[in-house]
């Protein structure tokens, strides 16, 4: 409980992650920085009345916060007639030196620092806010990979289409689906095949790109007319219908159609 009194005592967030955050201390890597560190404790106190410990606590929370100490303290603090505190040279080593930061850190993780007081919601909070950081910096390469798409069918169909084959093997309607889903997965949306065919709305973050199936020229599940029909047509045109439908005719991407749905005999074979 005095962990937590005091933390709210300092003016912390007591409903945000900041809650958690871990006092300054002295993190020095040499035995250079520890004399110095401890000779600056020194010349601002007397460590026979108080703990080493304690004295390096508190000048490494009155470098951490000296500005905000310089703009509430009076011109005339004794705290300003201090050596140490006036030696603005000592005062940038020093501030170089401290560490203030969260439990997870690798610096705090490393020295076994551990924040006390602190309740569950904290924590969850930071991870939570960790795991939104993390999604953000991921948006901006799924964007150049959902660019990337339409170039990597039109390459793959051209390429098809002057070799009469595949990917080695017939140009057949299995094949060219078993060609766009390892497209898909190469492009590290290896989600998408299923999206499309559950013809779940896609969410973005932008009103201005495509928020559904519609919107990318395919179309949501519609019951077929029942005079649905495969018309003659070129190789090229048949493979957009098989991925993409008609838009004209509302008919939803052929591969996406049920055998039982169709009553034409040509069609259904």
């Amino acid at each position: 409980g005095d962990e937590h009194v005091g933390r709210v005592l300092t003016g912390l967030p007591m409903n945000g992650e900041e809650l958690a955050i871990l006092p300054p201390i002295f993190m020095p890597e040499t035995q250079e920085d520890e004399a110095f560190i401890d000779e600056c404790c020194k010349s601002t106190m007397d460590v026979n009345l108080v703990n080493p410990g304690v004295a390096r606590r508190c000048l490494a929370s009155v470098v951490f916060h000296i500005l905000k100490l310089r703009e509430q303290l009076p011109p005339g603090h004794k705290l300003w007639a201090d050596r140490t505190i006036n030696n603005k040279q000592a005062m940038e080593k020093l501030r170089s030196l401290i560490f203030s930061g969260f439990q997870d850190n690798p610096i705090a993780m490393e020295a076994n620092l551990c924040a006390t007081g602190v309740p569950p919601h904290c924590a969850l909070l930071r991870s939570m806010r960790i795991v939104k950081d993390q999604v953000a910096k991921l948006i901006p390469g799924v964007d150049e990979q959902l660019s990337q798409l339409p170039k990597l069918f039109r390459d793959a169909l051209d390429e098809a289409i002057a070799d009469g084959k595949i990917e080695g093997a017939p140009l057949t309607a299995s094949n060219l689906e078993r060609t766009v889903l390892r497209l898909l997965e190469e492009s590290g949306l290896k989600d998408v095949p299923r999206l499309l065919q559950e013809g779940n709305t896609v969410r973005t973050r932008t009103p201005d790109r495509p928020t559904n199936l519609a919107d990318f020229g395919l179309q949501a599940h519609k019951t077929l007319p029942s005079d649905f029909y495969v018309p003659n047509m070129t190789l090229q045109k048949s493979w957009y219908h098989w991925m993409l439908g008609d838009a004209a005719c509302g008919h939803r991407p052929w591969r996406l159609i049920q055998l039982c749905e169709v009553n034409d005999k040509k069609a259904r074979e």
